[in-house]
């Protein structure tokens, strides 16, 4: 692992963490420990983040974005990329 220009935000943590810190201890605690979404979402926010892409097979997400930061004084984009194919 090693430091980027782009934060990592973590939702194990729900904070940015460098990169040189998401060893093999840090994906052990991301399978095991509850996801912190929330956290990671509002820190985001905090770094200055307006625009949230969800890459999945739907747009749970973005619901749950929008949720988490509804009583912020800024609006946020959200845009989720795939589309769930029957």
């Amino acid at each position: 692992p090693r430091d980027a220009t782009t934060p990592f935000m973590s939702t194990v943590t729900g904070v940015a963490m460098p990169g040189s810190r998401l060893n093999a201890n840090y994906w052990w605690q991301n399978i095991r420990k509850p996801v912190n979404f929330a956290g990671a979402v509002r820190a985001a926010a905090k770094l200055g983040a307006r625009c949230f892409v969800e890459i999945g097979p739907s747009g749970t997400l973005t619901r749950h974005i929008e949720n988490t930061l509804e009583a912020e004084p800024f609006s946020v984009a959200k845009l989720s990329v795939l589309e769930k194919q029957d």
